[in-house]
This record gives structure tokens, sequence and C-alpha cells, in this order.
């Protein structure tokens, strides 16, 4: 693989399934999956392992799916990123006549300090199961605005730092998510 996994801008309604992305051995990578203006695309049923910042990353695009991807910040042979981290999920613009859903998503990240699980705006975030741990300080699991949040579950481990399990903002709804 090179730095970044699968590189696609201006793309729009194109789908990213069923790959499986890593760096080489004993390395890691900056991002799985960048998809920049990619409106009404579609990202499911991704393995995507070893980015040093975000795993799918499609900012400046709206609406659109993100389903049944497994994230983890650890290399194909199970080491952890010693990195600072990013999003796993980075989306942030979007629009309220086309919401993306990000659903059913496997989130695994170890940092030293700032993992994070999903960074939306304009979304359905539902069903994820996020793992974040931060051994020196900063772990954050979903944040966003003008979105849904609902049935999340959504786990943090730091060393005595301030995080959030969700940050929603500005016109969210959140609700029924188990956060520990």
């Amino acid at each position: 693989a090179s730095d970044i996994g699968i590189y696609c801008r201006e793309c729009d309604s194109t789908t990213f399934n069923n790959n499986e992305v890593y760096p080489p051995v004993s390395s890691f990578m900056s991002h799985g999956l960048w998809a920049e203006y990619s409106d009404m695309s579609e990202f499911s049923n991704n393995n995507l392992l070893g980015s040093n910042s975000h795993s799918i990353y499609f900012r400046n695009s709206f609406g659109g799916q993100v389903f049944n991807n497994v994230i983890a910040d650890t290399n194909k042979q199970g080491e952890t990123n010693g990195n600072n981290g990013s999003w796993a999920i980075y989306h942030w613009e979007g629009n309220s006549d086309n919401v993306t859903a990000i659903k059913n998503n496997t989130i695994y990240q170890v940092r030293n300090r700032d993992a994070g699980g999903i960074h939306a705006r304009y979304a359905e975030i539902a069903n994820n199961d996020i793992k974040l741990r931060a051994s020196s300080c900063a772990a954050y699991g979903i944040h966003t605005e003008y979105s849904e949040v609902e049935l999340n579950s959504i786990f943090i481990f730091n060393n005595s730092c301030t995080s959030n399990a969700i940050n929603a903002g500005h016109s969210s709804l959140v609700q029924n998510n188990i956060l520990y």
C-alpha cells in the first residue's frame, strides 16, 4: 500500500465496497480511504487497518452511506500505532437535504493521544461499536452537529484526561447510546 490506500477526489456517487487496505509489514499509512468532494458515495464492507490519520475521509461531501466497515489503527501484524491520532471516520461538511448515514461500523484505536471515532455533520449515526484508548490523553467517540446519534456503543479509556464519548452540538438528537 502507499501513503493513502485509496484516493479519489471529486468522485460523486462512487461505491467503495469490500476493500482490504493496510500498510506494508510493520508500518502505518497516512489515510485508508480518501474521497474528498464525493457526494452521495457509499463506503461499505471495507477493512481498513493501520492509518495514522483518518481511515475514511470524505470532507466536502454530502449525502452518502458509510456502513459495515471495520477500522483499526493497528496494522496487519497487530502492532499498535504510537502516533497521535485523528478521527477514524471524518465527514464534516454536509447539508440537511442529503443526510449521510453512518451505521454499523466497528472502530478500534489505541493511540498516545487524540483517539477519535466519528466526526460528522448532518448525519444519522447509529449502531456503531467504538472502542478507543489514549495512553497519555484525549479520546473522543462521536463529535457531531445537526445529526441523530442513536444506539451506539462507545468505550473510552484514557489516563486521567478529559474525554467526550459524545459531543453533540446544534440541533442534534442523542438517544439510546451505551457509553462506558
